[in-house]
């Protein structure tokens, strides 16, 4: 899979793929905690469409992180089943799994380009192609000019586009982002939204994006999970209606504004 050699045009043209990449199946997760038993998601049926971007969102608590995890192969489900391609998750798999955390948690000794080619170093696939690609990536999100920098030398929105090329360098099957800009002022978190809707276009890699900001989750979204409160699960999906190309005239369009009325309701 190579992720630049499309144009922006021609990836906004092409037809959206339906087959599933990843299934989950009346999942469950329950917790033991301070003698009692938390319930943290129950009865969970969702699909994950290939080249989608799919928004998970609902109120704090109601399990959008531990989701991401079962998915990520990062923790075990209770009940149900969870397959990636066909087959049961049971165990990490960080070769066909990117995941950006909520903060960047870049290596500070290390150089950005060097910390974002750390996990094809770790599965032994530092190759020239990969420096190559790795550079290719850095100059999408505009870091070309930082590669032998140090994380301290960045500003925090720039240090989460490093942290979302290391995630993708590696040409992972799915990109899983838990609250990605959570941390960033609005008008950087902003602009993240915009600079992640263009990789996205370039690269039409999967997405699952957890938030719990609406007008973000509608921004990026081809579909949006709302959950409920504890134990968490799926209220309801919807499909986005919201045109693409999205840039930051969005907001303004009707399409935009029923949506985030919608969310809003749904979860009020």
């Amino acid at each position: 899979m190579n992720y630049l050699v499309k144009s922006r045009e021609e990836n906004l043209a092409a037809p959206p793929k339906r087959s599933n990449l990843i299934e989950l199946s009346d999942v469950h997760r329950v917790f033991p905690s301070e003698g009692r038993i938390v319930h943290a998601l129950k009865s969970i049926d969702l699909d994950v469409r290939e080249g989608e971007f799919l928004s998970l969102v609902g109120q704090s608590g109601c399990g959008k992180s531990t989701l991401l995890n079962l998915m990520a192969g990062l923790d075990s489900i209770s009940h149900g089943s969870i397959c990636f391609a066909g087959e049961q998750i049971t165990k990490p798999r960080p070769s066909q799994v990117g995941y950006v955390f909520q903060q960047p948690v870049l290596l500070p000794w290390r150089r950005i380009i060097d910390n974002v080619l750390l996990p094809s170093e770790l599965m032994g696939r530092k190759t020239a192609a990969t420096l190559t690609r790795a550079r290719d990536l850095l100059d999408l999100v505009g870091l070309s000019d930082f590669s032998d920098s140090y994380p301290s030398q960045l500003s925090g929105g720039m240090q989460q586009r490093a942290a979302i090329v290391r995630a993708l360098v590696h040409e992972p099957s799915v990109l899983l982002m838990d609250e990605p800009f959570g941390a960033l002022d609005a008008i950087t978190r902003e602009h993240m939204n915009v600079e992640l809707i263009k990789i996205w276009e370039r690269t039409r890699i999967t997405v699952v994006f957890v938030t719990h900001d609406l007008h973000e989750a509608a921004f990026l979204s081809d579909r949006i999970a709302v959950m409920t409160a504890r134990p968490g699960t799926i209220r309801e999906i919807i499909v986005s209606n919201v045109p693409r190309p999205r840039d930051t005239e969005t907001a303004f369009s009707s399409e935009f504004q029923d949506l985030t009325h919608r969310l809003s309701k749904l979860l009020s």
